[in-house]
């Protein structure tokens, strides 16, 4: 009976422990789910649409004079 008991209180403490850390791992996501969501925002209200094909990316308010491609600011 007392090894039920201590193999049961295990599981128990095994299984808190896996739900801690999942719930830490959640709450990392989210902020850094947050943080790229306002970053993309951020890049969206400063490019012209890149399906235009003159299109330029301006970061902080100056025209950079590069092309916008979907893999980032190309020189040319």
């Amino acid at each position: 009976m007392i090894l039920i008991t201590i193999t049961l209180w295990s599981a128990i403490q095994a299984r808190l422990h896996l739900l801690e850390s999942l719930r830490s791992l959640r709450e990392r996501f989210s902020v850094f789910e947050s943080q790229l969501r306002g970053t993309l925002l951020t890049l969206a209200f400063h490019c012209v649409p890149l399906s235009h094909p003159k299109s330029t990316c301006k970061l902080a308010g100056h025209d950079t004079g590069r092309a916008a491609t979907p893999f980032g600011v190309n020189a040319q």
